[in-house]
């Protein structure tokens, strides 16, 4: 893909993602977005579509010096991501068992199929379904992390 085609991709999933976490319009993700317009940002193609929002996700005042009690803030914005991209997945004992004891290419193969498997039935984060994802889990699950420190994502409210 170009970069003008992921930042299209990667819109479309904040659209979505920013709507069902922060009750954003997609106005305001609009405006957000236009930082990472390849041609002011250069290319997006390092990073998941995820890791451009998790940051938003953490409140303010976890935000502050000494507020998180030995993590850091890039580290709670990973957690956050991954509590997105990857959610509960029937097969992952399967993937555990089998790492290290598999040709790398036969657990890769195997990755695949149970990436494939997960996206289809909205377990796991895809860009180029974020419609599909269980946005609610994904909720509880930031909400759990975010609990950590007595914090919660705020109450969504429909946009019209």
């Amino acid at each position: 893909m170009s970069a003008e085609e992921t930042f299209e991709c990667y819109l479309s999933c904040w659209k979505v993602a920013l709507r069902e976490l922060l009750g954003w319009p997609e106005k305001e993700t609009d405006s957000w977005a236009q930082r990472w317009k390849p041609s002011r940002a250069g290319d997006l193609t390092h990073e998941r579509a995820m890791w451009y929002v998790s940051t938003l996700l953490i409140p303010k005042r976890l935000k502050q010096p000494g507020a998180l009690h030995g993590e850091t803030l890039p580290h709670l914005a990973g957690r956050i991501q991954s509590a997105i991209d990857y959610g509960p997945a029937i097969g992952d004992e399967e993937l555990e068992r089998a790492h290290g004891k598999l040709p790398a290419g036969e657990w890769l193969r195997l990755l695949m199929k149970t990436q494939e498997e997960q996206c289809a039935v909205g377990n796991w984060f895809w860009e180029l379904h974020p419609e599909n994802y269980d946005w609610h889990s994904a909720r509880v699950r930031i909400n759990t992390i975010l609990g950590e420190y007595g914090e919660s994502l705020p109450d969504v409210v429909e946009h019209l």
